[in-house]
């Protein structure tokens, strides 16, 4: 089944600027029909092989709807090992954009074999906690903890030589945009170059609401209603009745060096690749820290919505991820009368959002100035599907 499409987007040029952007979704939106009428358990089995993009975050974000409408919920060494997963598939997402993805948009090819042994370990890692059938109900057991505290000190080594050239606790402790201007200019790693050659990328023009971090009692008391409200919320979700960007950004924002580093970078291209950098570094420590046992902040979540009915969210590398359902029928043999997705893609690629309020009025004085300025922000703001750009002169 094809459940993901692509993004449609259609810029106006009048030879000077981009007077216009037109973006629209071609995703069919075909999985809460197909996981309509089936088993609440078979539904969780079919999220998992449905969605190839962050599909073990989809998995356990219908896991834990299904939960709380059945006002369940898992112990705590289950939510380690699946806070453990969430984790590293947010991990091995940013690896991917930031060495495989962006290198070409800078002219430089992707560094597949540089990336590649710890990609293999995270792979055989993740394998290895998901090999059962209901993997998603497995605690976490000594000898998974004492891997992911492994697999977390292979990645803290991989940033600090391939990405910083220096400690993640010295990227850490960076004071102010000076000092990350000579880090810049230093180049002392591939990471740093492609990052400064994209120092002076177009800037998204305007402010954009970001989507702050969603608790059980906004799922259960603002975004679960505007799903009921509004049947066609999931193809261009708001939040307070205003497109909202989610993704790293908008996670960290609001951290010491993202704050500093605004005034250099502004609301561009840049600063969100600084974003996905600074989410690895605390990822990292969150993987530590979870195997060790402490889950501080899950970043999956659900409220119950009473009558079998809930919502849940979950963070993945591109944001922030919602699934609400409505069972139907007695509690064990239960069915879904309604499932609702609402991905991270359609937050940030708004008709009206953050693409859009970015584009208009940015000076292009070419064709091919247009599309690389839409290049760059699409890749900033991280579909999970492919996008198509047309240019219309007017």
């Amino acid at each position: 089944m094809d459940v993901e499409g692509v993004i449609k987007i259609r810029l106006r040029w009048n030879g000077m600027r981009i007077t216009g952007v037109d973006s629209r979704s071609t995703r069919p939106f075909a999985a809460p029909r197909v996981l309509t009428g089936r088993t609440a358990d078979e539904a969780i089995a079919l999220v998992s092989l449905l969605f190839s993009v962050c599909g073990r975050a989809q998995a356990l974000c219908a896991v834990a709807v299904v939960e709380a409408a059945r006002g369940r919920a898992a112990d705590a060494e289950t939510i380690l090992n699946r806070e453990l997963l969430i984790a590293c598939e947010c991990v091995q997402e940013h690896l991917c954009r930031l060495f495989l993805d962006w290198p070409p948009l800078v002219g430089e090819p992707p560094d597949v074999a540089g990336l590649a042994p710890l990609r293999r370990r995270i792979h055989t890692v993740i394998s290895a906690a998901t090999a059962r059938r209901g993997w998603w109900n497995d605690p976490l057991d000594r000898t998974g903890a004492a891997a992911w505290a492994g697999l977390a000190r292979e990645i803290a080594d991989f940033l600090e030589t391939s990405v910083f050239g220096k400690s993640s606790d010295a990227w850490g402790t960076m004071r102010g945009a000076a000092e990350f201007q000579r880090w810049l200019d230093a180049r002392p790693t591939p990471t740093a170059r492609r990052l400064a050659m994209l120092r002076d990328a177009p800037r998204v023009r305007g402010d954009t609401v970001r989507l702050p971090w969603l608790t059980a009692a906004d799922l259960a008391n603002r975004v679960a209603p505007d799903i009921e409200r509004d049947p066609a919320f999931a193809r261009a979700p708001t939040w307070g009745g205003e497109p909202a960007e989610t993704g790293a950004l908008a996670r960290v924002a609001d951290r010491p060096l993202l704050r500093e580093l605004d005034s250099v970078f502004g609301n561009g291209v840049a600063i969100r690749l600084i974003a996905r950098i600074q989410e690895l570094v605390e990822l990292c420590d969150r993987i530590a820290d979870l195997a060790r046992g402490d889950c501080s902040q899950p970043w999956l979540r659900a409220a119950s919505l009473g009558d079998k009915m809930a919502c849940s969210a979950v963070e993945t590398s591109r944001g922030t991820l919602v699934h609400r359902v409505v069972l139907q029928g007695n509690d064990e043999l239960a069915s879904v009368g309604r499932y609702v997705i609402v991905a991270p893609t359609e937050w940030n690629f708004h008709p009206a959002g953050a693409l859009a309020t970015g584009l208009v009025g940015m000076h292009a004085l070419s064709e091919e100035a247009a599309l690389r300025a839409v290049q760059l922000l699409v890749h900033a703001l991280d579909p999970c599907v492919a996008q198509e750009v047309t240019v219309d002169h007017a």
